[in-house]
């Protein structure tokens, strides 16, 4: 019996390691690029209104 329950928080373990990765990937590729790029954008027009004052 112990053995089913290793077995079965083995399982568990993976079922919930998969989506915390694929969360981890859709970050790093999609979601953090986007959000450096509109800080970046942001910077940039501050930094210009700054200067024509």
């Amino acid at each position: 019996m112990p053995e089913d329950s290793e077995r079965q928080n083995a399982q568990l373990a993976l079922i919930m390691l998969v989506p915390a990765a694929s969360i981890g990937v859709a970050m790093s590729f999609f979601i953090a690029p986007g959000i450096v790029g509109t800080i970046v954008s942001d910077l940039k027009r501050v930094l210009r209104s700054e200067s024509q004052c």
